[in-house]
């Protein structure tokens, strides 16, 4: 959930979702320095490179971001607690958006809370992160910064609002193994058991969860209230089942009717949704600018390789590329379906008629409609396994129709 809320907040593409913007990027006749600078692979000399820019240019635009990048590749770097706050001071007084420097300050107290190192520095830092967040924002992000500011308060051993801002964030992001492995521990300090097994079980158990942090401490726990761990495994396998429902289904769930549109392929030939009436339709959002996206797509295409013939259902990849001359879009997305040998449908959206008929947060979106017209699941984002839970929707629609 930390990548879902910074993605939210910067959209740097690494995560859940790209939001749905409608802007160029900004021009500047530093940009191809500064590009060149923040896409160096290496965290150590993406740091040397963006200090430069920075020293090259430092009454530049790209400034602010440049030293908020060069916080995150500190962190990525595992460089000294003291190094990475320096810089934040450094990113703190160049910031121009509010909402960046609270997520770069909730990125830092994270990653000192994680070290433990200087909790009360990370306390707060994160207090102050979330007192900055706007109210109209995700509510995801709020939830970010609670968990950060709840497991440096259970470092620092003020349990009881550890406890409290943990089940805050609990509450908006059910599932999150993070939160939930967090919360465990402060439940566990604060001497509520049952309440900690609880939280540890469920952290070990969400669906396509790949975080074992709450195992040993679960198993300890479980042992020592009932003298071995007899009874943990059915425990975790009813947790995992209710994982797996929620992951896939009701967490996913959204039903409305699916809004009707007529857009043009990539040959320039008429689609409309009334085309596929009666059939499951399988609808992507995307565009070749979206990092997530082009994560995601290779998952799409195969998922359409493995349904493409069955007659009861039809996929659609809705294309939106970022604002410039209509030639050089179709070029760019035939030349990008070409180069990546995919093979599904494209529906060329570029006016943004079905992006605003669907009112899509983020790119990818994926909607699953069912034969009678009618949305039931919307997914927003790339994540780990989003191929078995598509699948998983799309059989049980196809299996509702039968």
């Amino acid at each position: 959930m930390k990548q879902i809320a910074l993605t939210l907040a910067l959209a740097f593409g690494a995560g859940l979702a790209v939001p749905v913007v409608n802007a160029q990027a900004p021009a500047a006749d530093d940009r191809a320095a500064y590009l060149k600078a923040s896409r160096t692979e290496s965290p150590a000399e993406r740091i040397t490179e963006l200090r430069a820019f920075i020293a090259a240019h430092p009454d530049s635009g790209y400034v602010p971001d440049a030293r908020s990048r060069i916080v995150r590749s500190l962190i990525a770097a595992k460089s000294p607690s003291a190094d990475i706050l320096k810089a934040l001071d450094e990113a703190a007084a160049a910031a121009q958006n509010p909402v960046e420097k609270a997520m770069l300050q909730n990125a830092v107290a994270l990653t000192l809370v994680d070290r433990n190192e200087m909790v009360d520095k990370a306390a707060v830092l994160a207090s102050d992160a979330l007192a900055a967040l706007p109210n109209d924002l995700p509510a995801e992000m709020k939830a970010d910064v609670q968990d950060t500011l709840g497991w440096a308060l259970a470092r620092k051993g003020d349990l009881p609002a550890a406890v409290k801002n943990l089940r805050a964030a609990d509450t908006v992001t059910p599932g999150d193994q993070e939160i939930l492995f967090h919360l465990g521990f402060a439940l566990e300090k604060l001497g509520d058991v049952d309440a900690a097994i609880d939280a540890y079980a469920r952290s070990l158990s969400v669906y396509l969860g790949t975080d074992t942090s709450a195992e040993a401490p679960l198993r300890a726990l479980w042992t020592k209230k009932n003298g071995s761990e007899a009874g943990l495994d059915a425990k975790l396998a009813t947790e995992r089942e209710a994982s797996r429902n929620f992951v896939i289904f009701e967490s996913r769930k959204f039903e409305m009717p699916a809004p009707p549109f007529q857009l043009k392929d990539l040959a320039g030939k008429d689609v409309k949704l009334s085309d596929f009436a009666g059939k499951v339709v399988v609808m992507d959002f995307w565009g070749t600018w979206c990092p997530p996206c082009r994560e995601e797509l290779p998952k799409f295409q195969e998922l359409y390789l493995k349904y493409k013939d069955n007659p009861g259902v039809a996929f659609l990849s809705m294309n939106w590329e970022r604002p410039g001359e209509a030639a050089t879009r179709v070029k760019l997305v035939t030349d990008f379906m070409a180069a990546n040998k995919y093979t599904f449908p494209v529906v060329l959206d570029h006016d943004r008629v079905a992006v605003e008929a669907y009112d899509i947060p983020g790119f990818p979106t994926v909607f699953m409609i069912d034969g009678a017209g009618q949305v039931r699941y919307r997914n927003v984002g790339y994540e780990h396994g989003v191929e078995q839970i598509l699948e998983a929707q799309l059989q049980q629609i196809l299996g509702a129709k039968k």
